[in-house]
């Protein structure tokens, strides 16, 4: 199995909440300022329980932005960065796993009711990181690019 069938492995298989991760190694005791610790009350339980990323990776000033989260996962931080572009800008996240993008796709509509949005800011793609002109993200469409605790599992980390 090559690497990154191992790690597309675990995010599949072996992971289902947050308790499931085998490391703590990136993981801080992170103390998140009041205004996140509001947006992320306003996510589904769901996503924030499978929560695998580490830390905070969300610029301040993202109003009417676009941006692209690399290895989205279920979606924790793409949700929590729709409340902070607002209902005209866009979250694009962008995740190797059907299972991962699956469960974030499938609390989208919930969001979009949560946030008194009248239509979704965010977009799920399934793809690689490494390969994001295979996924068809318009050049210069994105304003931000974040990644939370993923690009260190990339093999081809210089193509990402």
């Amino acid at each position: 199995m090559t690497t990154v069938e191992k790690v597309k492995d675990y995010y599949t298989n072996n992971l289902n909440c947050s308790n499931d991760l085998k490391t703590n190694a990136c993981c801080t005791l992170v103390k998140y300022p009041d205004n996140i610790k509001k947006l992320i009350a306003n996510i589904h339980t769901d996503i924030q329980n499978t929560y695998y990323g580490c830390g905070l990776v969300i610029p301040d000033c993202l109003t009417n932005c676009n941006v692209l989260d690399l290895g989205c996962g279920t979606g924790f931080d793409v949700y929590i960065v729709s409340q902070l572009v607002g209902e005209s800008g866009k979250v694009l996240g962008v995740d190797m796993t059907d299972k991962q993008i699956d469960i974030a796709e499938s609390f989208r509509h919930w969001h979009t009711h949560k946030f008194n949005y009248e239509t979704s800011n965010v977009e799920f793609k399934k793809g690689y990181i490494e390969e994001l002109d295979t996924i068809l993200i318009p050049d210069n469409s994105q304003d931000i690019v974040i990644s939370n605790c993923v690009i260190n599992l990339c093999h081809d980390k210089k193509k990402v």
